[in-house]
């Protein structure tokens, strides 16, 4: 993340004492400009005492878990994410905004990484994350929980309503405040033993004679993504030990396929760290030893040119600005004639960025609504 451009304030009074909290953003994270109404209704409705030891759940910039940790003075509140760049945001607020009571934690999985027990939970899932998913993070939260401990639960009136019966699968549900966003309120929750919420998919795919079997979220996998990772498998230029970075790799599609074709020392980093899992997974299940994969903000950690190839699948989903960065982070974590190959749909006219960046460019590869743009350094 090069920077943060965007800048939203919060005024609170609490105690008699009022604050003005600014807050940092940028493109990458869900509704970038704005605080969402739903995280409005986590500060005005949670029952937060100041001796409270609070986890807050998929913090996107970090406004309730921030707001809150002023209020938890003699306890403590932990801020959890599971994109590295939102995680990057909520340590720059926490630090912005001076609150000492809380630290950020990246994590896919609070149940296996949190460490300690809550009195409180709070979570506004994020807008685009499948049900599965949300309940997998409720079913995890009440495992955290200490006895009487609650759970707090934001999200859009709608969505809140088709999530009361199963919440009340684990116990006691109260409305605390209702509008077009709901807040609930789950007291005391059962701790039901591990039951498994998030949805898998099992694919098995071949390329060149080579078959691989692969497991994904449910809702994160589509055929357009297995062709975009057939088309850059197919372009790779590469020989046996040779470094490829597979950049938002998603469930290691194409670094598998490239290390089991071509025999490469594949790094993924992908954002999403339950992606992250999953390309650990995956590398495991198709036999592959020699490989790292990170939940990072992109390649900017890198700092040496030490890649013989940079596999970039590009979805419909990002913002062009944050294609760019990449972009030229790919640029510069690239050996001397060094390969990036770019695969998108060919009306994002991402050659165009990656001539910017690298003064040439071309297609390699054109295959329906899609093209592989390939540059050498």
């Amino acid at each position: 993340m090069k920077s943060a451009p965007f800048k939203v304030q919060l005024k609170t009074r609490s105690g008699g004492k009022s604050k003005l909290y600014n807050f940092r953003s940028a493109r990458g994270v869900e509704e970038p400009r704005n605080i969402l109404p739903e995280e409005v209704l986590l500060l005005k409705g949670s029952d937060i005492e100041k001796t409270d030891a609070v986890l807050s759940i998929d913090s996107r910039i970090g406004v309730p878990g921030c707001v809150l940790g002023d209020q938890v003075s003699a306890g403590r509140i932990t801020i959890t994410e599971s994109n590295a760049r939102a995680s990057l945001l909520c340590e720059l607020n926490r630090r912005g905004n001076e609150v000492s009571s809380a630290e950020v934690m990246l994590s896919s999985n609070i149940r296996n990484d949190c460490i300690r027990k809550f009195d409180k939970v709070i979570y506004a899932p994020k807008r685009s994350d499948p049900d599965h998913l949300v309940k997998q993070n409720l079913h995890d939260a009440t495992h955290v929980l200490r006895e009487e401990g609650k759970i707090y639960f934001s999200t859009e009136k709608k969505r809140a309503e088709e999530f009361v019966e199963f919440l009340e699968d684990f116990g006691e549900v109260n409305q605390k405040l209702d509008g077009d966003e709901k807040l609930l309120e789950l007291e005391n929750p059962e701790k039901k033993r591990r039951n498994r919420q998030t949805q898998e998919k099992k694919i098995e795919h071949s390329i060149k004679g080579e078959k691989c079997r692969f497991k994904t979220l449910e809702g994160s996998f589509s055929a357009e993504k297995l062709n975009m990772i057939e088309m850059a498998a197919r372009e790779l230029d590469l020989g046996s030990g040779e470094k490829l970075l597979d950049l938002e790799a998603g469930f290691g599609g194409v670094g598998i396929f490239a290390s089991k074709l071509y025999g490469v020392d594949p790094v993924f980093v992908e954002r999403n760290a339950h992606m992250r899992d999953f390309v650990r997974e995956n590398c495991e299940l198709n036999d592959v030893e020699d490989f790292r994969a990170l939940c990072e903000d992109g390649a900017e950690n890198f700092n040496l040119a030490e890649f013989d190839a940079v596999t970039y699948c590009v979805d419909g989903s990002k913002d062009l600005k944050v294609v760019e960065e990449d972009i030229h982070d790919c640029r510069r974590v690239l050996k001397e004639s060094g390969k990036l190959y770019v695969v998108h749909r060919k009306k994002f006219n991402l050659e165009k960025i990656v001539r910017k960046v690298f003064g040439d460019a071309r297609a390699q590869r054109r295959e329906g609504h899609f093209q592989v743009t390939c540059v050498e350094k």
